[in-house]
């Protein structure tokens, strides 16, 4: 019987990244008029550190007037060959649902999570939408953002900040100057809103998932000081039913089928690399 990634055995994984996708949760002109107003003083205010933002971009970030349509996790662990791989999965659909599943399957985790602005962003975000569908978090860790950088929340950026240049630096920034492959290009704002309106979630899965899996290689070589795993050793699983491989990373360092849907990015379940902790799984 063909062996898939679960999150049974989480804990014995050392470290699961986590990245959000996030949009507006409704069109500014559904709201009533004085709401509207409230919104566009709002707005106004934080366009004076943000000139051009849109409310897209501005209800996408506050969790009082966005919503999260996607959650991407990854963790490195070893196949059958003794090869270290990266494993990552997205939880995709309505709101409520994919934050139960989430929260469902991290409730035993009681290692390090590992992100990219995750405790001023991601992590939460993710709290105040349970928050606000009365969704109770299962672990306590998770929870937990006053505690020191790194216990349970480890976030690159900070760590970057505090061991190099003393300010903060995107993702694609970071990975460049570490000489490790990330998607190449922003996918927020404007972009992001347009694909997910235009239905393209497992594009916008995706590269939650070559984030991920970034932010993975940049905990190897800014924390650790060991080697970046090659990205043909990205294997994305269960998107959209399907198992996906993040095929190598092109001459930029941008991972083609990111953009290409074309079926020969994808295999099937069978040829994904078996973990070696979890060879005894059914």
């Amino acid at each position: 019987m063909t062996t898939r990634t679960r999150l049974t055995r989480i804990n014995q994984i050392s470290h699961l990244a986590v990245s959000i996708k996030t949009v507006s949760s409704r069109a500014l002109h559904d709201y009533e008029p004085h709401v509207q107003a409230n919104i566009n003083h709002l707005m106004a205010q934080a366009r004076t550190n943000f000139p051009g933002l849109t409310y897209e971009q501005f209800a996408a970030l506050n969790p009082d007037f966005g919503a999260i349509f996607c959650i991407s996790l990854g963790y490195i662990a070893e196949n059958a060959d003794g090869d270290l791989v990266m494993r990552l999965k997205s939880y995709l659909g309505g709101e409520e649902e994919l934050l139960a599943e989430f929260n469902h399957n991290i409730a035993s985790f009681r290692n390090t999570f590992v992100h990219v602005k995750g405790r001023t962003f991601d992590i939460p975000f993710i709290l105040a939408r349970m928050s606000a569908l009365k969704i109770r978090c299962a672990n306590k860790n998770f929870a937990t953002l006053h505690r020191p950088n790194g216990h349970p929340h480890l976030d690159l950026t900070e760590y970057h900040a505090e061991h190099g240049p003393g300010c903060r630096l995107p993702l694609t920034l970071i990975a460049s100057m570490a000489d490790v492959a990330s998607p190449g290009f922003d996918f927020d704002g404007p972009k992001l809103s347009e694909a997910f309106h235009n239905g393209e979630h497992r594009l916008i899965a995706r590269h939650g998932e070559w984030s991920v899996a970034t932010t993975l290689n940049l905990l190897r070589i800014l924390v650790g000081d060991y080697e970046a795993i090659p990205c043909e050793r990205y294997y994305s699983v269960e998107v959209d039913g399907e198992c996906g491989h993040l095929a190598a990373a092109d001459a930029n360092g941008c991972c083609p089928s990111v953009w290409d849907e074309r079926q020969q990015w994808f295999v099937p379940t069978e040829s994904i690399p078996l973990i070696r902790t979890e060879l005894a799984a059914s």
